[in-house]
């Protein structure tokens, strides 16, 4: 208990930004997309900041599932702190990239030896290793951090929209210039 406090200290006082989370959501990029792009072959896990947004999209969800199963309201619906979402998936990503390093500098090390303290091999080796620790680094256990998708929430689109048409009422012209002055 004591440990869970300390842990979730700063959330005391109901401070951060709330990201809800629905287990049964995910969102898959068309078969087309999936084909041209190796990346898109991997589901993404929406994070919405309108807890509306989220159960409008699981309705949109059940009315197109063939499934009469579903549940009308979404299941185990899961609130983060937007802050501990970011933290971990910065850290995520640190990790994966110290471990190419480490692989890398193994990597080296089974290779070139006693060569790897010559200042040339190493400027020459530089771009072997970098493709091979992209090649490397994406392999190992993934934590599902990488395809979180954050969701605006509507009402802010719809705004952002809204004042786009609209505008700020302000001239883009540039202030006149008298006559004259730059042709002397």
């Amino acid at each position: 208990s004591d440990a869970l406090r300390v842990r979730y200290e700063h959330m005391e006082g109901g401070l951060g930004v709330p990201v809800f989370h629905c287990p049964g959501l995910k969102r898959r990029h068309p078969a087309v997309k999936r084909l041209i792009n190796p990346r898109a072959s991997k589901s993404e896990t929406p994070l919405f900041f309108s807890y509306e947004d989220m159960v409008d999209a699981w309705k949109e969800v059940r009315s197109s599932s063939a499934d009469a199963k579903m549940p009308v309201n979404p299941p185990g619906v899961e609130v983060y702190n937007l802050m501990d979402v970011v933290s971990s998936i910065d850290r995520d990503q640190w990790r994966i990239k110290r471990r190419a390093e480490l692989w890398r500098e193994q990597q080296l090390d089974k290779v070139l030896g006693a060569f790897s303290s010559v200042p040339v091999l190493n400027k020459f080796v530089k771009g072997v290793e970098d493709k091979s620790a992209k090649k490397e680094g994406g392999k190992g256990v993934s934590s599902g951090l990488e395809q979180v998708v954050f969701v605006p929430s509507s009402r802010n689109a719809a705004f952002k929209d809204e004042i786009t048409e609209t505008g700020n009422c302000k001239s883009r012209l540039k202030p006149m210039r008298e006559w004259g002055r730059e042709m002397m």
